[in-house]
């Protein structure tokens, strides 16, 4: 028996260093962070990335290392209610400052580790998105300079015979071709017109172009920032433009140059704009295909270590005490939960690429929903939520689906509307409509509802509102973003009303012809 426990004990801890050895190789950053932002876990790549090898950091405060003078406060704020609520933010992107002193921009994903109900530590993969984050801004501003001038084109255009008009026009429209536009108005002074931008702020930070007319001074343009920003050598190129082309705009309207320029320019930032798209949409994809092939990877050993835990917390090779069961149990535990994380990694990644495979065969609607219901009844009993379901339309209520998909997106809002419902006072009325051209699901509860800023994001991926995220801090923000992805590729259409401590209605429709077939791989769901 002591051999048998002895080869365990071996197979376990040689899956722990392949787990170990996994983390040092990966290409990002894998930090892990204990009491007062303490760290305890600091991988090669965040060696290689920060300058800093591990044993200089090990112990210290992250956030007195590498969080920019201006936001520590802040962020010791923030660490203080990850401890208290013992959650955190799946994600978000802030910046750190290398031994060198260079700052980059990181994108964390996160994970709050807790024991018995107390805080132990935050785990968090971090990839840098500096040079992504940059190639956004200068796209940003191209694209905005491009609309401007293509705008100021088509303004001179249309009003081409009032000059009032023109400039009154054209004055509004510089500042939205400025990098700040809140802070920025202009002034355009032609012949004996003057004419002022909203909200018009004369300041000493300007920069002013003349106007003329067959190279003689006319007027003049100037944009001004209602506080000290440099300006760039776009909004410059922007201003001689639309200079120019007020000095010539008479000649330029009776020859059409105008609409040909417009027509030049428009399609060359488009052009630009869809190549940068392009490779925005290139990066998103490899990091799709990492997230796919690290899960896995992982999901082999990790099934291993599943079996191990649930053989030795069975007592199957030797008797355990109370404590060292609770242990077992809280690791195995864990160990399913991370199961399921891969599991719906592995289906997102699956349904991004189009790559999942739908199977329909005909399904009872009706009787499918009744079981359901009965396998969520253990939540709704322990938060003593009412559930009602019921059926309109004349039967029977057959449908073909992929039975798995439908049942993973139902369960999920199901769920979702039980957890989400005022304890003891929870009430969730289901119903299932059958019409000639469409079916729909439709789950309504009474729970506190989604404020109205928030309604538009829930379907995004690993987005979760606010007051859900106190209400339930352990979510992954998958949940949602995989029904919407099924439907939709199933050709059907998922959306929800919702008003703050009112409740939440989520509508999931299908055509009567039922879920659209789609060649691919085997799905994770079960």
């Amino acid at each position: 028996m002591l051999e048998d426990l002895e080869e365990e004990r071996k197979k376990v801890n040689k899956e722990k260093e392949w787990s170990e050895t996994l983390i040092e190789l990966a290409p990002n950053i894998i930090v892990g962070l204990g009491e007062k932002s303490k760290i305890i876990l600091f991988n090669k790549f965040a060696e290689k990335l920060t300058g800093y090898k591990a044993e200089e950091v090990l112990g210290k405060r992250w956030i007195e290392i590498f969080i920019p003078s201006a936001q520590k406060e802040e962020l010791y704020k923030v660490w203080s209610r990850i401890v208290r609520d013992k959650s955190i933010e799946y994600q978000y992107i802030n910046p750190i400052i290398t031994k060198k002193g260079e700052e980059r921009l990181i994108a964390w994903q996160n994970t709050a580790i807790t024991e018995n109900g107390e805080f132990k530590m935050v785990l968090s993969m971090g990839v840098d998105v500096t040079e992504k984050e940059k190639a956004q801004q200068v796209l940003n501003e191209r694209v905005r300079v491009a609309q401007a001038q293509y705008s100021i084109s088509k303004a001179l255009d249309k009003y081409s015979d009032n000059i009032d008009d023109i400039l009154s026009k054209v004055v509004n429209l510089l500042p939205e071709a400025c990098r700040y536009p809140r802070h920025a108005s202009a002034l355009i002074v032609y012949n004996s017109h003057v004419v002022k931008s909203r909200n018009f702020r004369r300041s000493k930070w300007r920069h002013s172009v003349n106007v003329a007319v067959r190279g003689k001074k006319v007027g003049k343009i100037e944009i001004f920032y209602n506080k000290k920003i440099p300006f760039t050598l776009a909004e410059k190129s922007l201003l001689k433009t639309v200079a120019r082309e007020i000095g010539t705009f008479k000649q330029r309207v009776v020859a059409g140059e105008l609409e040909k320029k417009a027509a030049e320019e428009t399609q060359e930032a488009l052009q630009k704009t869809k190549q940068a798209l392009e490779e925005l949409k290139a990066i998103d994809e490899m990091k799709t295909e990492f997230v796919a092939i690290a899960s896995h990877q992982l999901r082999t050993p990790l099934t291993s270590i599943i079996w191990y835990l649930e053989t030795l917390s069975s007592g199957e090779l030797g008797k355990l005490n109370k404590s060292q069961k609770e242990y077992m149990d809280l690791a195995h535990h864990g160990g399913i939960r991370l199961a399921n994380l891969l599991d719906d990694l592995l289906n997102v990644s699956q349904l991004e690429t189009g790559r999942m495979k739908i199977e329909s065969v005909s399904v009872d609607l009706k009787q499918l929903i009744k079981k359901l219901i009965q396998e969520v009844k253990p939540l709704a009993t322990k938060r003593k939520c009412k559930i009602i379901f019921k059926t309109t339309g004349t039967g029977p209520f057959k449908l073909m689906i992929d039975r798995a998909l439908y049942r993973e997106v139902a369960q999920n809002i199901l769920s979702n509307a039980i957890s989400y419902s005022p304890r003891g006072k929870g009430r969730v009325l289901v119903t299932l409509k059958k019409h000639k051209k469409e079916w729909q699901l439709i789950v309504k509860d009474n729970g506190f509802g989604i404020s109205a800023s928030e309604q538009k994001r829930v379907f995004e991926k690993f987005y979760r509102a606010k007051n859900a995220m106190k209400a339930k801090p352990g979510g992954t923000g998958l949940g949602l973003y995989i029904a919407k992805l099924i439907i939709e590729t199933a050709g059907g259409k998922i959306w929800l009303d919702s008003q703050e401590n009112r409740g939440t209605t989520v509508y999931v429709s299908l055509p009567a012809s039922g879920m659209k077939r789609h060649a691919g791989e085997q799905h994770y769901f079960k």
